[in-house]
């Protein structure tokens, strides 16, 4: 039988921190009827579901959080964790909305940290490749006993969503799942975009963004095992989530400015 983390203390927790953080990080979820019930049925069945979302601001995970806890009552009494860039870890104000609200964060090293520390290796080649491992290995066990991973296929924050990175975080995490598991029949990804009001260029325009209000607009949820078929293979999920997160953005275009504060 799977371990099973669920209660009403963290549930009751995530209420009412995500209502006093929302008042400085604004944040709320939109779908349709018939998606907000799919991904209740897949909470109340216990299937591990992966947040797959569009990363243009580094106040992203943090209204994420607060987003899914107001909309979703059976998501706040599940574990989470969130990867989270090894530069934006070290500060306090990501790691405390997260962390207060009962999600585990986990430091990874990213391309972009490597920019923010100038060049410079932030820790060894060894040690980037363990942190790596040890949060594909928790996402896996959080997934397989019903919990939530916010994680972005960008693997970086990034205004475009032209071409998936060549790591392709998204097959890793449910390669590794499937490595750990044997199948993906308990897991199912739901992709979501947020739309910040505004903002217009969010090139230049993406740190935390208090007070600034986030729209997530959430899709259909899909079982891992049909985005894998739909997409031909397991090398191929990261393109097919690029184009279910383009299609959450309203007139996106990675070449006009205009469009929902996205520009080149």
């Amino acid at each position: 039988m799977k371990e099973k983390i669920e209660t009403w203390e963290l549930g009751l927790r995530r209420a009412v921190l995500a209502d006093i953080f929302a008042l400085v990080f604004p944040a709320k979820y939109e779908c349709k009827p018939e998606s907000e019930e799919a991904v209740n049925d897949l909470l109340r069945r216990n299937v591990g579901i992966v947040l797959a979302f569009y990363h243009p601001t580094e106040g992203d995970s943090v209204r994420l959080e607060i987003a899914g806890t107001r909309m979703f009552p059976d998501l706040r009494r599940k574990p989470a964790v969130t990867p989270m860039a090894y530069h934006q870890y070290t500060k306090a104000i990501n790691r405390l909305v997260i962390s207060a609200m009962g999600g585990e964060v986990m430091p990874i090293v990213t391309s972009h940290t490597k920019e923010k520390w100038g060049g410079k290796d932030v820790v060894s080649e060894a040690r980037r490749r363990e942190m790596f491992n040890n949060y594909l290995d928790r996402s896996a066990e959080i997934l397989n006993i019903g919990g939530v991973v916010p994680m972005t296929p960008q693997a970086r924050r990034n205004h475009l969503l032209d071409e998936p990175p060549k790591g392709l975080p998204t097959k890793q995490l449910l390669e590794r799942y499937k490595e750990k598991y044997g199948n993906l029949d308990n897991v199912a990804i739901l992709c979501m975009a947020p739309e910040i009001l505004e903002v217009e260029n969010l090139q230049e325009n993406n740190g935390l963004l208090p007070f600034k209000k986030y729209i997530f607009r959430g899709g259909e949820p899909i079982m891992a095992e049909e985005l894998v078929s739909l997409a031909g293979g397991l090398d191929h999920v990261d393109a097919t989530v690029y184009g279910m997160l383009r299609d959450l953005i309203p007139g996106y275009s990675s070449t006009v400015s205009n469009s929902p504060g996205l520009s080149q």
